[in-house]
């Protein structure tokens, strides 16, 4: 799902906050992300009346690896997050996301629970 239809959902539904997984990968890539979300939240509140919803990152500051090792540490279920570009019953193992996922587990030295198309 995209953001912005996210958004859409989320603030017409009157929640005041969505929060959205961004790493510190995606701020190395779009250094001026978080203005970018604090923007695009303003806009969605805008269009939908909902003045007080806003977009929040509270990973921007971790890495992937750094973000696997919490997870393990609060006992979440890492085998039901998606990472994968693609839909269907399983990620494919191949796209830019899955090696992402993949290199991340590797670097957190956790095994990964992930079912891949691909192995």
């Amino acid at each position: 799902m995209s953001l912005t239809t996210a958004s859409l959902l989320a603030a017409t539904s009157g929640s005041e906050v969505l929060f959205a997984g961004y790493t510190m990968e995606d701020k190395a890539r779009l250094p001026q992300l978080g203005r970018m979300l604090e923007l695009a939240g303003e806009m969605v509140g805008i269009n939908t009346g909902n003045a007080s919803f806003r977009i929040e990152a509270p990973y921007l500051a971790m890495n992937k690896a750094e973000i696997i090792q919490k997870a393990r540490s609060l006992q979440v279920p890492l085998d039901m997050t998606w990472s994968c570009s693609w839909s269907g019953e399983l990620q494919c193992g191949e796209c830019p996301k899955c090696q992402e996922r993949r290199a991340a587990f590797a670097k957190s030295k956790v095994q990964d629970p992930t079912r891949y198309r691909k192995q």
